[in-house]
């Protein structure tokens, strides 16, 4: 039973990492209402960015970010260097190093997250 408990949030986060990119893109600092777009990627680096509402998807593609999302299903960080403070989300990728990721809580079910690089930290917050 344990087995299938832990292959579905894998299943669901290799299948949102497999997804296309969202084809909304910011490349400027600001806040972004999900409300409007809940699909978006940001390409920039050394910007400050926040998102409120709940997103689908953000894919974050730079270095040297600080991102701060209300909630989002899925959250995708290529880079080095990126600061990510999430209040709630289901599915973290990270690619890159020392990129740091906190969440506080899981959106719908248990958080499953993956990493590829090195010291990268991906932490529970409370």
């Amino acid at each position: 039973m344990k087995r299938i408990a832990i292959i579905g949030p894998v299943l669901a986060l290799l299948t949102a990492c497999s997804e296309p990119a969202p084809k909304h893109v910011l490349r400027t600092g600001g806040t972004h209402d999900c409300a409007h777009e809940t699909r978006v990627t940001v390409e920039a680096s050394g910007i400050a960015m926040s998102f409120k509402g709940v997103c689908e998807r953000i894919v974050v593609k730079g270095d040297g970010n600080t991102i701060t999302a209300a909630s989002v299903a899925g959250i995708e960080i290529i880079g080095k260097g990126n600061t990510v403070t999430i209040e709630a989300v289901d599915r973290i990728h990270v690619s890159g190093s020392e990129n740091a990721v906190r969440y506080r809580k899981s959106l719908t079910r248990v958080t499953a997250f993956s990493t590829y690089g090195y010291n990268n930290d991906i932490a529970q917050v409370q």
